[in-house]
């Protein structure tokens, strides 16, 4: 490989320059004078024009036939890794040049047969030791010094360190293979979403050619292309790096396939890329709506199962009403009346659950509100007047605590009614739920009577008080009782 340094204007003293340069570690090929511009690049090197330089300081050595190291420059040394040419001639000749060199001592005397072979520059590319004993990948220039009867009398040569530039063809190589030999389409584009390199398995899929796919765009592939549409996919692309979308591609038989592309932002030589890997999802699409069609049907079935759950409970609670129809007992008939409120409560919460869209989960808001509203109709007396308000937080529970919830309040509320405002007064009943620090705080709270001196709701029997204990052992729950201007519950539970 060639690099040309082009000298504009004239009058330049060659020789010095070619002095300068020597000194700097370069070696000059060719020093002449051109017209320039040159019409094109090709013309420039055929007809070797210009300055030829080796593109980075280059080592230049002498070496006697028999293996000693006779002369280096600075550049040299440093590749080999010696601090000074002094110090790299002492130490190399003191166990011989092949030894202290060569990756393979042997491999020096074959390039020496072979360079005496010819009377032009030979050019290697060969593995050396440094100083350290690690091994650096160089050019090797490699020609014989003749005498004037042409007859071999030493060597020169220039040595120039490519370990980085070989690691990066290696790398590549490597991207190359890999790509190659995956099975996901690998698709390289310009900002203007041409192809710039595609992979085997981009061509087996889209049905064309390389060359074919080379010669058409991104518009050609996907259907749904836009000028917009593109453009806001590089800003994202500049913005994150990297993104993840899914799009269609049409192949060149017509069929349309959808495909999840992972695109990223590359930037090579100064341009910016987007290397974009493309995965056929159209089995994933199949197994997602055959999943969507079957958690439909399941929906539809449960939906169904808690409506004729919730009609079975109503029609169990119009039972229980018809019968206390017929009971004289005040006290029989207001069992009956309990019963069938309990009921109730858990046929609202399966109609709630129905209704609602999340089957696993039932608004409170909701719910209690309409509980309330339920049991106010059922428990208030004719001409009293009874403030009964709610304040529910915006909470959803699953089925499993909300009918014990419902449950407990039923229980609550329609104590409040039949003995807090026994003796006919008017007052006002408190229903809250808040949510605070991950727990559940349910208040049920009047400002009627009061509990009777000495009430320990752990010790009475009634079946009121067994059942909101019962209940709040079924929510994990911690109970408190205030009696103060009335009569307070509080319930503390997880969600």
């Amino acid at each position: 490989m060639k690099t040309l340094l082009v000298l504009e204007g004239g009058n330049h003293d060659t020789r010095q320059l070619r002095g300068l340069l020597a000194e700097q570690g370069y070696r000059v090929s060719a020093l002449r004078e051109c017209c320039w511009p040159l019409e094109n690049e090709s013309q420039l090197l055929s007809r070797d024009a210009g300055t030829l330089l080796v593109p980075r300081p280059v080592g230049s050595f002498r070496s006697s036939l028999d293996g000693k190291l006779l002369g280096i420059n600075r550049a040299g040394a440093e590749i080999h890794g010696y601090g000074t040419p002094e110090q790299m001639m002492e130490e190399v000749n003191r166990v011989g040049l092949a030894k202290a060199l060569y990756a393979r001592p042997e491999r020096r005397q074959e390039l020496v047969d072979e360079v005496l072979e010819s009377e032009d520059w030979q050019l290697y590319e060969e593995r050396f030791r440094r100083r350290d004993g690690t091994l650096v990948h160089c050019l090797f220039h490699l020609r014989a010094v003749r005498d004037g009867d042409g007859r071999p009398v030493e060597l020169e040569g220039f040595i120039e360190d490519i370990s980085a530039r070989k690691a990066v063809e290696r790398a590549l190589q490597f991207t190359q293979f890999t790509i190659d030999n995956t099975n996901d389409q690998a698709f390289w584009m310009t900002e203007d979403h041409c192809f710039f390199y595609v992979n085997e398995a981009a061509c087996r899929s889209l049905g064309y050619s390389r060359e074919e796919l080379m010669g058409i765009s991104l518009y050609d592939i996907d259907p749904d292309a836009t000028k917009k549409l593109l453009s806001d996919d590089w800003r994202r692309l500049r913005e994150q790096g990297s993104s993840i979308l899914e799009r269609r591609h049409r192949a060149k038989d017509g069929r349309i396939y959808p495909v999840e592309i992972r695109a990223n932002l590359v930037v090579f030589e100064g341009r910016e890329y987007n290397c974009a890997f493309a995965t056929d999802i159209s089995e994933r699409k199949k197994t997602e709506e055959q999943v969507r069609a079957s958690l439909l049907e399941k929906e539809v079935l449960l939906r169904e199962i808690h409506h004729r759950v919730k009609n079975n409970l109503q029609v169990v609670s119009s039972l229980l009403y018809l019968q206390s129809q017929k009971l004289a007992d005040p006290e029989l008939k207001n069992h009956f009346l309990e019963s069938q409120s309990r009921i109730c409560s858990m046929a609202l919460a399966h109609e709630q659950l129905y209704q609602s869209k999340n089957l696993s989960e039932v608004s409170l808001k909701s719910y209690v509100e309409s509980l309330v509203s339920q049991l106010r109709q059922v428990f208030q007396m004719a001409g009293q007047q009874i403030d009964c308000r709610t304040e529910i937080d915006a909470v959803a529970l699953d089925i499993a605590k909300v009918i014990p919830c419902g449950l407990l309040i039923t229980e609550l509320l329609s104590n409040a009614y039949r003995h807090a405002f026994a003796d006919g007064r008017n007052g006002a009943i408190r229903i809250a739920i808040e949510e605070r620090e991950n727990k559940l705080l349910l208040t049920v709270a009047d400002d009627g009577i009061g509990l009777p001196a000495g009430f320990d709701y752990r010790q009475t029997a009634t079946l009121g008080m067994q059942l909101v204990r019962a209940l709040c052992n079924q929510l994990n729950g911690v109970i408190e009782v205030e009696n103060q201007r009335g009569t307070l519950f509080r319930v503390t539970f997880s969600p």
